[in-house]
């Protein structure tokens, strides 16, 4: 992109000649000489010092300023010597000229192949280079530095898959990389290439020890946006830094060392410089730097599928441009335009426009449009003509649409005109033959036309004919014969129904016009114009009855309205005014120099008399120059309003509560300021306030807007009044170049550090030591959204959001021209068209005007003026509009100007010269001028007699051939007219006696018409009559041979020796002044054997595709005809093909795979076949869709295999690149070097499941296979086996559910369940999860169970869970033994209580009288005994009770008598006492009971037991009973049980009786299987903290 200027723009270059053929080796002439170029192509020269040594030279573009020129350079070790090489042809290379070829050979295979494969349509380029980028930008960076260069190029193989990159850096040997990015140090000339690309431009660093340096980017194309860096080294700063451009000082700041230039141009390449100033008045230099802008796309080329088209055919029009390829992604859009702009097409991203007719009005210069989407760069093509070609009409023919030509009378005759030939619009008339009355006349695009008679009578049996003309001639059909049969009683109808409807017709037309005359009577519409800026839309006139047709201008007149003279500028305005009646007008001026700052009048004209006072009326009005003004109806719209402008200060749009903010409104008047009487201030819509000042001053949030009289309101500005901690401020309105201030404010007595201010949600600058952020030079770049936060103390505290949107400082200019074909000498002015925006009324223009490499000098003036003008000033024009004292420059779109040049006056000569007699049968007029722009009219006369009229528009000549008689003696002379004014020739007479010559004849000297190569031929012309001296001329095949003149002879003769290029037609030519005579034409056929041929192939190169269709071209430079032609293919003949007029033959086919091979032609004209050289066609196969394989290594896929992916397609062309895919995620790639499939190997997960695919590409297209899904199977795991029963323990009679479940495992899942190893049943979960079996239990139940799970990849078994099956006690029965039938007292009383059966333990309880005597637990399943001492109180009932838990059973009451003995007194004390004393010991127990109950209610005795654990009294032990065991832990180890009891309490429990725990029927434990902990002392897990354990 750039260069510093001393030094050379592009290495030396090289000289590469072919070896020459033999028998040119001793002379100059190489048979080619190249000058090879290691970068970007300059301008070469072939230098020849001596006879025998020959180089190159390059030279660089002229394209900066002669400052920053690099003289030529000539390459010194590469000059080479044409007469040092050994005869056997063999060249001397330099070695150095040795390695660069060897470093480009391998690029050269895959240069061919890359062209081949790239695109050709669309505007991107079709070379594939390796393009390099440099990080950070800047190609000139201080000694020591770093500078990361990335290489990015084409390819069809995965990143894996490719080789290194190779860097190259000047004379050193390249080196390799793995990745695409080098680090570099040192000063040089870097190129990379990227595998399967070209080598890239190269990019010269400079590594500089200088304390100042220029950094410029390596590569700036149009439209982007340019940096220049001004750096300094060291410690020591710059105070002040300026840029030069092109040795003029273009910029200067205090506040940023950067130059900016938003949007580059190509204007602006040149050679920069920066001149550092520092603080103790030094001053620094750096180097020129050389900066050339590229071209973001080339200027468009307008293409057409035919220039002369014929009329009504389609016609197709590209417009091809091109993208560098450092910017691939460019969108661009195109426009299609005709003559001076008018466009016939809106942008489009399509660079095609298909016209699907075209005809000759459409005849035109077209151009084409490319901009970027954006619109910053905008080009266009050059003009092409077109000529639409219109082919005359011929054969008209009439027919009628009656059978024979008859018609019954009042009936229609339809007269039907065609045809045969023609295009374009037809005038169609018919006509009635006796009276030759026109009858009716269409135009239109047709070959046919009808006309309708609508009522047929006697009158019209007539002969008809028709005429049809197309702008070349009338053409007259044969006439046809109308016969009409009469029938009797309808022609009375027939005229009456005609009268009545004419008289309504006429009734009808007159009302109509009436109304119409009535609506368009009043007023009267004036149109002022003068062509200075940008013309107004006009709106619409006001309503009118669509009844009526358009509005006729019943008068124009045109008038000088005012001549005034203004002391700002010497300047005459005119105004003039086109009157149309009817219509009131609304007149706008606006001020070219005040800017967009309007005056409007109403009023009306209705008398011609007032249009003078009018007029000085609006001269006066218009006190300043340069106004202009246009007229639209009351009701139109126009481009722009009179608006009040708002203004803020302070100019914040965002402040906190309590502060003010004064508004001050302006806006544009002719008056002075203090007329203004009012002000109105809106918020929000509503009059908030009338004011005479200007000023106003808010302090509430809302939308304010003002008003100025005699003006529109402003803009809404919306102010918010806030009472946040941290707000952002900015000010309302940011154009282009403006110096913006974002003011990050805290509130106050509010600290906040940290701050930072964001931009877009991004981090854009952390605010150190000020609250204020810097935009120098505003941009469309610094749109976004912005906040600011800061911390107080810990926590963040974020500002309000402000969007800024930069507006555009004026809009891009628009070039128009007074005249765009003006006339050579007339005065051209062209305008500079462009506005300011009303919020910078004060900011000032310059302009200046561009032609191609020229442009005028910058200007306030917005106007420019050829003063005459000239036709070299003819081309392509534009103009450029940039803010004075800023960089803000914007260019208008191009406008092509043409200067039309009058003709001079016409010569007209006579064709042949001389005198002239009447013999002669033909003679030529010749009128030409010198200069004169096309098209040109000619027109011939003679005597003031009009001979021809004709158009020339591609010379300036034009020829008239005249039959001679004696009637064409006389004075001739022409005019030239091209529209600019005729112009005549002088006139010229002739007269003559002489003899014409007669028409010769041509013989050879040898009889015979076939000779061979080195025969000598003798051609002899001879006529029979002619004055003398007569020239003869002998032509072969139009090419003159020889001229000689007779004097005393009237034949001559010419011989020669033939060779091969003599065959062919010979005539000869003789004139003595009347006009040359031309024999018969005889045919030469010399015999030549043909040289050997060659063989080429359509379209060039070795490669093709499949599909695409090649010729084969076999072609010798020398043969006679006929000559046979065969083509083969590996030796295989194709075809044979005569050529008995061409020494060439082509044969086409269509290519498949099979047709790659080795193709030469033959060829034979009898004199032996030659062969041709052999070429090489390979044919590229574009991939087949790819079949996609899944190769696991069982049926089914299972997690942790590995499973192969094979994508293989059937044909196509190697090397080809295959991608796996997963669910459109990629998965890998991998590619084929010499066919077939590819493989991917996969180890399975769970989420590997889902559908794959593969793509293959060998950049031909991608091919897709067809989906394959694939589910990835999990095996089980161990099921955990768990038995669930409805109480807590497991009774006889009770339902058990038995579920199995596993924790993963892929479904179906079938389980079986187990007892003692003995199948129960089996089940099956479709869906995952596990699944249940209920058995109803019997004593035989009791024992392990187990489960197993099975998914068809694995069985697993879960862990034995033992169930024992209780039963419960059935009811007991009691018996007494005694020693005696009758007890007494004394006696021993057993009582025996035994249950029949029952799951032990069991516990048997006594009762005597409902009161328990005694418990007894029984671990055998044998019933128990009580032994009593009996004494008289033992006399009673007696009962007992039998529990194992599952429910207690009473035994029937046995009933006891005890007899008693016979005693004292002293016996009933002693019972009476003791029945006292157990009497007390039952009070005192019932109150420890109910001590003991309080406590326990209170909750106050810290070392009672757990209120949720059930205190059995007189219980020697729980009952070891059987729960039921739960695996739930799969894992084989320790484990420890735990049981759990749910025990409901009983609340009333009575002083005499003991709790009862085994009469809870609803209890239910539940065993659960734990880990064993670390320890014995390990305590068992509950499953519910609210039961007891044991």
């Amino acid at each position: 992109m750039h260069r510093f200027c001393e030094e050379k723009l592009f290495p030396t270059p090289v000289l590469i000649a072919h070896t020459p053929l033999a028998h040119q080796r001793e002379s100059n002439d190489a048979d080619l000489r190249l000058c090879s170029f290691q970068s970007q192509t300059p301008n070469f020269n072939f230098i020849s010092s001596e006879k025998s040594r020959t180089w190159c030279q390059a030279e660089q573009a002229p394209k900066a300023p002669d400052h920053c020129q690099v003289p030529e350079e000539v390459s010194d070790t590469q000059r080479v010597s044409l007469n040092s090489f050994p005869s056997a042809g063999n060249w001397l290379v330099s070695y150095e000229m040795l390695l660069r070829m060897l470093e480009e050979a391998s690029v050269l295979l895959w240069a061919s192949f890359l062209v081949l494969a790239a695109p050709v349509s669309g505007p991107l380029a079709t070379v594939h280079k390796s393009v390099i980028s440099v990080q950070p930008p800047w190609t000139t960076v201080f000694h020591g530095e770093r500078v990361n260069l990335t290489c990015n190029g084409f390819h069809f193989y995965a990143q894996e898959k490719l080789q290194g990159y190779r860097w190259f850096s000047g004379k050193a040997r390249p080196r390799e990389t793995p990745g695409n990015t080098l680090e570099v140090r040192d000063s040089g000339q870097y190129r990379c290439q990227a595998p399967g690309s070209l080598p890239s431009n190269p990019v010269h660093l400079i590594f500089s020890s200088a304390s100042l340096i220029l950094q410029a980017p390596y590569s700036v194309f149009e439209g982007d946006e340019l940096v220049l860096r001004c750096r300094k080294r060291g410690r020591e700063k710059l105070a002040v830094v300026k840029y030069t451009w092109n040795r003029k000082i273009i910029s200067g700041t205090d506040e940023s060392f950067d130059l900016l230039i938003p949007k580059a141009s190509l204007n602006n390449s040149g050679c920069y410089q920066c001149i550092g100033f520092l603080e103790n008045a030094y001053v620094l230099r750096t180097s020129q730097t050389n900066i050339q802008i590229q071209e973001l796309f080339s200027r468009p080329k307008l293409e057409v599928t035919d220039s002369q088209p014929i009329e009504g055919k389609p016609v197709n029009l590209s417009c091809r441009t091109r993208l560098p390829l450092e910017r691939p992604d460019t969108r661009l859009h195109f426009v299609f335009l005709r003559d001076d702009g008018v466009m016939i097409s809106n942008w489009s991203g399509s660079p095609d426009l298909q016209i699907t007719a075209i005809w000759r009005e459409d005849s035109g210069s077209y151009s084409c449009g490319a901009e970027t989407l954006t619109g910053g760069i905008h080009k266009r093509s050059l003009p092409l003509q077109i000529d639409v070609q219109r082919i005359p009409v011929s054969g008209v023919l009439l027919e009628t649409q009656a059978q024979e030509d008859q018609v019954i009378e009042g009936e229609t005759l339809v007269l039907v005109c065609s045809v045969a030939k023609g295009t374009g619009n037809t005038t169609f008339s018919w006509h009635r033959e006796d009276t030759r009355e026109s009858l009716g006349q269409k135009s239109q695009r047709s070959q046919r036309a009808e006309l309708e008679i609508p009522v047929i009578g006697e009158s019209h049996a007539r002969s008809y004919y028709c005429t049809a003309d197309n702008g070349y001639g009338l053409i007259q059909s044969e006439a046809v014969n109308v016969t009409v049969r009469s029938i009797p009683g309808i022609k009375r109808g027939l005229v009456a129904g005609g009268t009545t409807g004419g008289s309504l017709s006429i009734l009808l037309a007159v009302a109509l016009l009436f109304y119409c005359w009535y609506q368009r009577k009043p007023g009267l519409m004036i149109s002022v114009s003068m062509p200075y800026r940008r013309p107004l839309t006009l709106g619409p006139p006001g309503p009118l009855n669509p009844m009526c047709p358009a509005p006729v201008e019943l008068q124009q007149l045109y008038i000088n309205a005012n001549t005034f003279r203004t002391s700002l500028e010497d300047q005459i305005h005119l105004i003039s005014f086109k009157i149309t009646f009817g219509l009131s007008v609304r007149v706008y001026f606006t001020d070219a120099y005040l800017r967009a700052r309007v005056i409007v009048y109403n009023f009306e004209i209705n008398d011609k008399s007032a249009i003078p006072e009018k007029a000085s009326l609006l001269a006066s009005a218009l006190g300043r120059p340069s106004l202009h003004a246009a007229v639209a109806p009351v009701g139109g719209q126009f481009a722009s309003e009179i608006k009040s402008i708002i203004s803020l200060h302070p100019p914040w749009t965002t402040l906190f509560q309590g502060e003010t903010v004064t508004l001050t409104c302006k806006a544009f008047q002719f008056n002075a300021p203090q007329k203004r009487k009012w002000y109105r201030w809106y918020l929000p819509g509503e009059i908030q306030s009338e004011t005479t000042e200007n000023t106003y001053e808010a302090r509430e949030s809302g939308g304010y807007k003002c008003q100025a009289q005699d003006s529109h309101s402003s803009d809404r500005v919306d102010l918010l009044f806030t009472a946040a901690s941290l707000i952002l401020q900015a000010p309302s309105d940011v154009f282009e170049a403006d110096s913006v201030v974002l003011r990050c404010q805290a509130k106050a007595n509010v600290i906040l550090n940290n701050m930072t201010l964001y931009k877009n949600g991004k981090v854009l600058q952390v605010l150190d030591k000020t609250s204020d952020f810097h935009i120098y030079q505003a941009s469309m770049k610094d749109n976004g959204d912005y906040h600011c936060s800061g911390f107080k103390d810990t926590h963040l505290v974020s500002s309000n959001k402000i969007k800024i949107v930069v507006q555009e400082l004026f809009p891009s200019p628009v070039l128009k021209a007074s005249s765009t074909q003006p006339t050579e000498g007339n005065t051209v002015t062209l305008t500079c068209e462009t506005q300011l925006s009303l919020q910078r009324p004060e900011s000032q223009l310059l302009f200046r005007f561009v032609k191609t490499s020229m442009w005028s000098e910058w200007k306030i003036s917005p106007e420019f003026q050829f003063s005459p003008i000239r036709r070299e000033n003819s081309g392509s024009y534009w103009c450029e509009a940039r803010r004075l004292n800023s960089l803000v420059q914007k260019q208008s779109q191009e406008l092509q100007i043409q200067v039309q040049v009058p003709v001079s006056q016409p010569v007209l000569t006579l064709r042949p010269p001389g005198t002239w007699t009447l013999v002669r049968d033909k003679i030529s007029l010749q009128c030409e001028v010198q200069r004169g722009s096309l098209p040109i009219w000619y027109q011939f006369f003679h005597e003031d007699v009009l001979l021809m009229k004709t158009k020339s528009t591609s010379e300036r000549k034009m020829s008239h051939r005249l039959s001679l008689t004696e009637n064409h003696f006389g004075k001739y002379y022409c005019t030239a007219d091209n529209g600019l004014g005729p112009q005549r020739s002088e006139a010229v007479s002739f007269s003559s006696p002489s003899v014409p010559v007669s028409k010769p004849v041509l013989t050879f000297s040898s009889p015979g018409t076939r000779t061979f190569v080195g025969d000598k031929m003798s051609l002899q012309c001879e006529v029979q009559r002619g004055s003398l001296p007569i020239w003869y001329q002998f032509f072969h095949e139009d090419d003159l041979l020889k001229k000689r003149e007779a004097i005393s002879w009237i034949t001559e003769s010419y011989s020669f020796s033939l060779i091969a290029e003599h065959s062919g037609d010979y005539y000869c030519t003789a004139d003595n002044g009347f006009g040359p005579q031309r024999s018969e034409a005889i045919s030469l056929s010399v015999t030549v054997p043909v040289s050997q041929p060659v063989l080429t192939l359509s379209p060039p190169g070795t490669w093709t595709l499949v599909g695409n269709e090649v010729r084969l071209q076999c072609e010798v430079q020398r043969g006679s005809s006929p000559i046979w032609y065969q083509f083969f293919h590996e030796d295989v003949l194709l075809t044979r093909i005569e050529a008995t007029s061409w020494r060439t033959r082509s044969y086409s086919f269509s290519v498949t795979a099979e047709h790659s091979g080795n193709y030469y032609c033959t060829a034979d004209n009898g004199f032996g076949p030659q062969s041709s050289e052999t070429i090489n066609l390979s044919v590229i196969v574009p991939v087949s869709r790819p079949v996609l394989t899944l190769r696991p290594p069982r049926d089914q896929a299972v997690v942790g295999d590995m499973v192969e992916l094979h994508c293989e397609v059937q044909r196509g062309s190697p090397p080809i690149l295959y991608q796996f895919y997963h669910e459109d995620v990629t998965l890998g790639s991998s590619s084929s070097a010499s066919g077939g499939g590819a493989s991917f190997n996969l180890i399975l997960k769970t989420e590997h499941s889902g559908n794959y695919f593969c793509e293959a590409n060998n950049g031909q297209g991608v091919q897709r296979s067809y989906t394959v899904s694939l589910s990835v199977r999990v095996p089980v795991s161990h099921p955990v086996l768990t038995l669930r029963t409805p109480r807590v323990q497991a009774v006889v009679g009770d339902i058990l559910e038995i579920h199995c479940e596993t924790q993963r495992g892929s479904p179906p899942i079938r389980y079986q369940f187990y007892h003692e190893d003995v199948a129960l049943g089996s089940f099956s979960s479709l869906s995952g999860g596990g699944t249940s079996f209920n058995l109803s239990l019997t004593t035989e139940h009791s024992g392990n169970y187990s489960c197993e799970a099975d998914n068809g990849l694995w069985v697993q078994r879960s862990e034995s869970v033992s169930l024992t099956v209780r039963i419960p006690v059935s009811r007991p029965v009691l018996t007494l033994r005694t020693a005696r039938a009758q007890v007494v007292v004394g006696d021993v009383l057993e009582l025996r209580c035994e249950a029949q059966r029952g799951s032990t333990p069991i516990l048997y309880w006594f009762y005597h009288n409902n009161i328990t005597l005694e418990t007894s637990t029984s671990h055998s399943g044998q019933g128990v005994s009580l032994n009593l001492s009996l004494t008289a109180d033992h006399s009673g009932t007696y009962s007992c009770e039998a529990d194992n838990g599952l429910g207690p059973q009473r035994s029937e009451a046995v009933t006891l008598s005890v007899m008693g003995l016979t005693g004292s007194k002293n016996s009933l004390i002693a019972t009476s006492v003791t029945g006292g004393l157990l009497s007390m010991m039952a009070i005192a127990a019932v109150a420890l009971l109910f001590y003991c109950w309080l406590l326990r209610k209170a909750g106050g005795n810290p070392s009672a037991p757990d209120p949720q654990e059930s205190t059995y009294h007189n219980v020697p032990g729980w009952i070891e009973l059987q729960p039921v065991y739960s695996n739930v832990n799969p894992n084989r180890g320790e484990v420890v049980y735990s049981e759990v009891w749910s025990v409901k309490k009983e609340n009333k429990l009575t002083a005499a009786s003991e709790p009862e725990p085994f009469k809870n029927t609803d209890s239910c434990v539940i065993y659960s299987q734990v880990k064993g902990a670390s320890t014995a002392a390990s305590k068992p897990q509950f499953l519910d903290p609210l039961t007891p354990h044991r």
